[in-house]
């Protein structure tokens, strides 16, 4: 009786071993299905969708001062057509010459790079810019006795002028970004030229006593403070850790003029002057040389990193 219990029991547990394999295979995959899927484990990776980069950086989120400096070769109007300016002492035959030449320009620029008005952001960057220049424009300044020599002229004198000025600009300045980091400018604006003192030569012609062949050319500044008018072009190299690099021509035109041109020269005996006197003409307009100072300039520019922090800092990409 016992042992027909026992087989009977167990053949009740053999029967049900085919549905706890069954039961126990579905386990195993609702396990292996959702405990990878809670780990994150044996799926793809789902990435977070970001939004695309722009090409190159973005403008600095807040506005920057650039300090640099700006050395350049001056080149006169008139420099490059050896348009000299010229008088001739009719009766005497004595002709006066006052030839620009080469000249230099160095100073300190200072500028604010406006990325950002009221909190909002500009298409493109402007710039407000000035600092300090020292400038010395140079002439020739020749005294010819053109009477005594059929062949040609005789030099009297020949001396080389000097004029020095100090500059303080403020300028509008507009940027445009050509690729990545090229940035093309164009800018107006005007500056204020401040004169400290005439000039002459040659440099004893005020201590030593008139005598023949005794000559001299005084020019004398127009104002003591001048304005004048600038036009600027040019293009940049900008940098992440060395700063910007720059390259540009302007044009500068002093309001009304720089100064005027007095000379004198005693020849045969005669004092002779190319401007009005008693014993001639007053109205004559060529008289004295007007000197306008106007020139183009060739600048080399080099600015530090900007004054908030590095460039990564403020150029930041879309994230």
């Amino acid at each position: 009786m016992r042992s027909s219990a026992w087989s009977s029991g167990k053949q009740r547990k053999l029967l049900q071993l085919p549905s706890l394999r069954k039961e126990g295979f579905l386990f195993f995959v609702v396990v292996y299905g959702l405990f990878p899927a809670t780990l994150g484990l044996g799926q793809p990776h789902k990435t977070e969708k970001r939004p695309l980069k722009k090409e190159g950086r973005e403008f600095p989120k807040t506005n920057q001062v650039t300090l640099g400096i700006e050395p350049a070769l001056i080149f006169p109007v008139g420099l490059l057509g050896n348009n000299a300016l010229t008088a001739l002492n009719s009766n005497n035959l004595v002709r006066f010459e006052l030839q620009p030449l080469l000249s230099f320009r160095a100073g300190i620029n200072l500028r604010y790079d406006l990325f950002r008005l009221r909190k909002s952001p500009l298409s493109n960057q402007f710039s407000l810019c000035s600092g300090m220049y020292f400038s010395q424009r140079r002439w020739r300044a020749l005294v010819e006795d053109i009477g005594q020599s059929p062949s040609g002229f005789i030099p009297i004198g020949k001396d080389e002028l000097r004029f020095i000025a100090y500059e303080i600009p403020l300028m509008l300045q507009l940027h445009l970004r050509a690729s990545e980091q090229i940035w093309l400018q164009a800018g107006t604006g005007t500056a204020l030229e401040f004169f400290p003192s005439h000039a002459y030569v040659p440099d004893e012609a005020l201590t030593t006593p008139p005598h023949e062949g005794y000559w001299v050319c005084y020019l004398a500044r127009k104002q003591l403070l001048v304005p004048a008018f600038r036009m600027q072009l040019g293009a940049e190299w900008r940098t992440e850790k060395a700063g910007y690099f720059g390259l540009g021509i302007m044009y500068h035109l002093p309001l009304p003029r720089m100064g005027d041109a007095f000379w004198r020269a005693d020849v045969r005996d005669e004092t002779v002057h190319p401007y009005p006197s008693p014993e001639r003409p007053a109205g004559n307009p060529d008289l004295p040389m007007r000197v306008s100072g106007s020139y183009f300039s060739l600048e080399l520019k080099y600015f530090l990193k900007p004054s908030r922090g590095r460039l990564s800092q403020n150029f930041q990409s879309v994230p």
